[in-house]
């Protein structure tokens, strides 16, 4: 699953850039009349076969490394950097991509029309005036790409969108599937800790967390040691995604036990409860704006969260959600009974879900 999860990332960033390239030879030279030449310099004479193949050439090239590169700037290093470091490194970072590809491709039509490569002669028709207004351009258009994508993951992907369109600027009813994740032993390891070095376990839990993305999980906020995850019924009942992503969570935290230890003096474990149904969706706020949830779905997946402790159990879930699954045979997923929660007149039935061939039961 997750390989397959960064193929289409890869071929998504290939196509778009191929695209992109295919797209600014047809707006360039659209009903143009008589000989094709080089954008950046027009005594490169190309033909059709030519310019396509460059095109693609570039497209690719810049596809892979910009797929790589987002690689690279969602390690540790990065994630712990400043926004304004972080969008200045990967602008810079991008637009030598660019700068490379250019001399490239550059090189390769020099090359079509010279039939032979001669270094000085070839520099100097390449840093022309036309190169460097579009590098420019592309400077620029890269810094506000970065700028645009980091404040989307700071209110959530796709939020931005959502916020830019208005969808949610009337309230909207909508299923779905919340779950409540908190660190076990919260207050304890605050004061073992100290409030300093408390948060920056929760950093490095966090950071851990982005592993439920390739589950589909959208993470709604942040509340002190406590995280809320959201997804559509569709994208957490398939593939048990919603039960998935919490315990490649707990595996992920396991798998960097020496590193918790060594820092921390422990590893930490987080205890979590979910519920599905309907709730009210609506952008709220003024001076700062956000998308709000809102609803008994929220409040009782919190308060199943909250009997964890009394039921000694990692992951509970209430019964509406328990009936809504389907093949899952790699759990086992046990009654604990029909239990009054705080707050509700009616009890709810609460399950008890472990995995059956995890080294921890």
């Amino acid at each position: 699953m997750k390989k397959k999860i960064h193929w289409i990332k890869l071929l998504i960033d290939i196509a778009v850039w191929v695209v992109a390239a295919w797209l600014f030879i047809f707006i360039r030279f659209v009903g143009h009349q008589g000989e094709l030449y080089a954008p950046w310099d027009p005594s490169l004479v190309l033909n059709g076969r030519v310019l396509f193949q460059t095109s693609t050439a570039l497209g690719l090239f810049v596809g892979v490394t910009y797929y790589l590169a987002e690689k690279l700037f969602g390690r540790t290093f990065a994630s712990k950097m400043s926004y304004g470091k972080l969008i200045t490194l990967k602008s810079l970072t991008f637009f030598s991509v660019y700068v490379i590809g250019i001399s490239i491709i550059n090189a390769r039509v020099y090359i079509s029309a010279h039939y032979e490569f001669q270094f000085y002669d070839w520099l100097n028709r390449f840093f022309t005036p036309r190169l460097i207004v579009l590098l420019a351009y592309l400077l620029v258009l890269t810094v506000m790409i970065n700028f645009i994508k980091q404040m989307n993951l700071k209110i959530g992907p796709g939020n931005l969108a959502k916020l830019m369109t208005g969808k949610y600027h009337k309230p909207t009813r909508s299923e779905k599937i919340f779950m409540f994740l908190d660190l076990k032993s919260s207050t304890t390891i605050a004061e073992k800790l100290g409030d300093i070095k408390h948060s920056r376990l929760l950093q490095d839990c966090f950071y851990d967390l982005s592993i439920v993305t390739e589950y589909k999980a959208e993470i709604y906020q942040y509340v002190g040691d406590e995280v809320v995850l959201i997804w559509s019924p569709k994208t957490g009942i398939l593939d048990n995604n919603c039960l998935r992503a919490y315990f490649a969570f707990s595996d992920k935290l396991l798998s960097r036990e020496s590193y918790y230890t060594s820092n921390y003096g422990l590893v930490p474990f987080f205890k979590a409860g979910m519920n599905i149904g309907n709730i009210t969706i609506a952008e709220v706020g003024i001076i700062k704006r956000e998308i709000a949830y809102h609803g008994d779905t929220i409040n009782t997946a919190a308060r199943i969260q909250g009997m964890c402790n009394e039921y000694d159990a990692e992951l509970l879930i209430s019964g509406a959600l328990r009936d809504r699954l389907i093949n899952y045979d790699e759990y086992k997923i046990s009654l604990i009974g029909d239990i009054p929660l705080k707050g509700k007149n009616i009890a709810s039935k609460i399950f008890d879900v472990k995995e059956k061939y995890s080294q921890k039961n």
